[in-house]
């Protein structure tokens, strides 16, 4: 379940998914993985990529890595990360099909599009690992 970011892995962890919830464990695991990185959360690919446009833009900094829930309304993850990977700036930047299926298919297009594929931890404290790794 190791995740790492690529490049110097100073640009925030990003985490984006439609579950309240989820968000909120992100957050709490986040302070206590106590990552350099920072945590910035989105509810929507929508608000990731409006985001995006500001990082291709040179206004924000680029993400060191990008957990990116795989079924989400509007915009589902596949469809987030075949706009983000349109766009040569961001084609290296390290996108994680993050989402509780466990279909071999989701994880084939994921590798697709050059992303990771992470079933989302059944507990806390795994959850925790891998941000502490990312």
């Amino acid at each position: 379940m190791r995740v790492t970011p690529n490049g110097s892995g100073k640009g925030p962890i990003v985490v984006v998914d439609d579950d309240q919830l989820e968000l909120q464990l992100a957050r709490r695991c986040h302070q206590i993985a106590n990552p350099s990185e920072p945590l910035l959360q989105f509810s929507s690919g929508f608000a990731l990529l409006d985001y995006l446009s500001q990082v291709t833009a040179a206004r924000q900094p680029m993400p060191s890595l990008v957990l990116l829930d795989l079924n989400m309304p509007g915009l589902s993850g596949f469809d987030v990360l075949e706009r983000i990977r349109s766009l040569p700036q961001l084609s290296e930047m390290r996108c994680v099909i993050f989402t509780n299926s466990r279909r071999s298919t989701d994880r084939l297009r994921a590798k697709e599009f050059g992303a990771d594929f992470v079933t989302k931890p059944d507990t806390a404290d795994e959850f925790i690992r891998l941000l502490a790794a990312a």
